[in-house]
């Protein structure tokens, strides 16, 4: 960890990282499972790549090609793995 303003771009970092892998643990970009399973796998080791990468240099840089790969698996999670309309569970009696 750098001291001081620099701080903020190291936990801007991480917290992209982190972002990363909360959609590739829970989330579905793709409705078929043998590619979504790859692209969430790829989604993850990127993640954990720009966390626990040691070049401070690097790390930053690739967090800002993470950060779109985050916003649209996000999305597609929103568009694809969202509750079903006509599955709604009806009332009992």
């Amino acid at each position: 960890m750098n001291p001081g303003r620099a701080r903020v771009g190291d936990m801007l970092t991480v917290g992209v990282s982190c972002r990363g892998i909360i959609p590739s643990m829970f989330g579905r970009i793709v409705h078929n499972w043998g590619s979504d399973a790859m692209l969430r796998a790829a989604l993850a080791a990127f993640s954990l790549l720009v966390m626990l990468h040691l070049d401070d240099n690097l790390s930053p840089g690739m967090s800002v090609v993470l950060l779109p790969a985050v916003i649209y698996g996000t999305y597609r999670h929103r568009m694809v793995g969202g509750p079903k309309i006509g599955l709604q569970s009806q009332p009992v009696g």
